[in-house]
């Protein structure tokens, strides 16, 4: 009897297996044509088979499951038809998120040159919608855009192809949480600017004035020696 049970959960394991990878297979299929011709109806073929695999507790750490999630949000933000959810914070919060732990759980490096090629495609979108809405004074949401854009940076450091800082993501992020009125958010982009050393005087400038301005005399005296030290006086005679 216990040789049969053991049988019988076997069997069953293995066929709740095979059954998986064949709608990740699917979802996968139905994901490749969707970049070959990104249009809406195979954007919601792609959408419907990997929301069914996401119905499954296994999928938040199952690889294949993560990289198609990745695939879909990337398709949700670059593609203009695309309706978007209403709460597109936590949207950006759900790219990042799933990113990042598309490449943690990639243990096999299997994924790992398409997730970061398409993290690529995601923070230069996220950059553009930025500049967007900086251009039509929305700066509350530019700077949620070049955050989230910033945050997908951090995970490329995390986990280099040939990654670097995005020093310019970076400079743009705390000029928009300057605009936002989050002076503590821009102090600690500015701060990552200097320290990357950045060629820009003005990110010197206006890390100095948030220092004055929060009243942090101390740092914003130590900050315009480190200024004068970067761009001598003379320089600007």
């Amino acid at each position: 009897m216990r040789k049969i049970l053991i049988v019988t959960i076997t069997f069953l394991l293995h066929f709740s297996l095979h059954s998986q990878s064949k709608t990740v297979s699917n979802a996968t299929k139905l994901m490749n044509a969707y970049w070959a011709e990104p249009s809406i109806e195979n954007y919601s073929k792609a959408e419907a088979a990997i929301s069914e695999i996401w119905e499954s507790d296994n999928a938040s750490t199952d690889a294949s499951s993560l990289f198609l999630k990745s695939q879909i949000l990337t398709a949700q933000l670059t593609n203009e038809e695309v309706e978007k959810p209403d709460d597109y914070e936590v949207f950006l919060d759900d790219i990042v998120d799933t990113y990042s732990t598309s490449l943690i759980y990639d243990k096999n490096n299997k994924n790992r040159y398409n997730i970061l090629k398409n993290l690529f495609a995601v923070k230069d979108a996220l950059t553009t919608l930025g500049s967007a809405n900086y251009l039509e004074k929305d700066y509350e949401r530019a700077y949620k855009y070049y955050d989230a854009a910033s945050r997908m940076n951090e995970v490329e450091i995390k986990f280099p192809r040939i990654a670097r800082p995005d020093t310019s993501t970076i400079y743009s992020t705390a000029v928009m949480a300057s605009l936002a009125g989050k002076d503590e958010l821009a102090i600690k982009y500015f701060e990552q600017v200097v320290e990357l050393q950045y060629y820009r005087q003005d990110a010197y400038d206006q890390l100095i004035a948030l220092y004055k301005k929060n009243k942090y005399p101390v740092k914003a005296k130590k900050m315009e020696i480190r200024k004068n030290q970067a761009f001598p006086p003379e320089q600007n005679d």
